[in-house]
């Protein structure tokens, strides 16, 4: 027994080594496909081996309308990675839920599981789960450990929950710039009364113009948090990791498929599902923010170098 522990700590300590190494090469990478056509391929593939009564849609636009509607064409931007999650995982049928209606009829439609992480009661999808149930394992081999950040919302959300944590932001930031009299009253009192498609296009238009809303007022929001009915979250592929600076955890996480996927946000790893070879050829690209590496959609635009935010609640 005592020679097998030993055997699977070095196998452990051996697999760390490499992806250490794969995880902290920085972002020069060969390129591989373009996210649009391997989703549009993706899609086309559901379609055709969809039943006939199936609903499944076989273009992107149906899904996330990113060429027409501004606030589809951001979310995609800071959080499209998780729609190239490997099956059986499911990866979410739209960019933005409209509801709560909406983000239980989608949860309903996939295979959760849940599990003690860390002491927290976690759900996933449960391709994901089970990674995350090994990941957990191996760093206890290691005397390490994964501790969910701020709870069960870790895991998986409702669409109440990115609500909250978006109002925590939003009113918060708003209130800072009516203060420092950046936004008038009037702007202030009519942005609160619109519906969310709205208010996240005034956000946009007001950092555009360097009014931030994330909690440090110096970060896009979509760095803290997500809009409502469009967190990674709502799809039971992510987790926010109290350890995430600790280069050991990452490695673990990437060895078994999650990755940092939100630009900024060092916090949150999504379930991909595939070795870090594999995300160029699903249409992802790596960028880094200091010793983090980040994999996002390749047609994604790529600010100025931030400082990322690590403070609460994330995507």
């Amino acid at each position: 027994m005592k020679l097998r522990r030993q055997t699977s700590f070095l196998f452990i300590v051996a697999l760390l080594a490499i992806v250490f190494l794969s995880v902290n090469s920085g972002a020069q990478q060969l390129a591989g496909a373009d996210v649009n056509a391997f989703l549009e391929a993706r899609l086309a593939s559901l379609k055709t081996a969809a039943t006939p009564e199936s609903t499944a849609a076989s273009k992107f636009e149906q899904i996330c309308p990113v060429s027409t509607n501004e606030m589809a064409k951001r979310v995609f931007n800071e959080y499209g990675a998780v729609f190239v999650v490997k099956e059986p995982s499911k990866f979410p049928d739209r960019c933005v839920f409209v509801d709560t209606a909406d983000v239980d009829r989608f949860q309903r439609s996939v295979k959760t599981k849940s599990a003690l992480i860390g002491g927290v009661s976690i759900e996933l999808q449960e391709a994901a789960m089970d990674s995350l149930i090994e990941i957990a394992k191996d760093a206890e081999a290691l005397n390490l450990k994964i501790t969910p950040l701020d709870g069960a919302i870790a895991g998986k959300r409702s669409y109440n929950d990115t609500v909250r944590i978006w109002n925590t932001r939003f009113q918060r930031a708003l209130d800072h710039w009516v203060q420092l009299g950046k936004i008038s009253e009037d702007d202030a009192a009519a942005v609160r009364n619109v519906n969310i498609e709205r208010q996240v296009e005034r956000v946009m238009a007001w950092e555009a113009a360097g009014l931030y809303f994330s909690t440090d007022f110096a970060h896009s929001i979509f760095s803290s948090t997500a809009p409502p009915g469009t967190s990674q979250h709502l799809s039971m592929l992510a987790i926010d990791i109290v350890e995430h600076n600790n280069p050991m955890i990452v490695s673990l996480l990437a060895s078994r498929g999650w990755y940092r996927t939100v630009l900024n946000d060092a916090t949150h790893f999504t379930f991909i599902g595939v070795p870090e070879s594999e995300l160029p050829n699903r249409g992802l690209k790596p960028v880094m923010r200091g010793s983090y590496k980040f994999w996002i959609p390749n047609n994604a635009p790529v600010a100025a170098a931030t400082a990322p935010a690590t403070n609460g609640p994330d995507e």
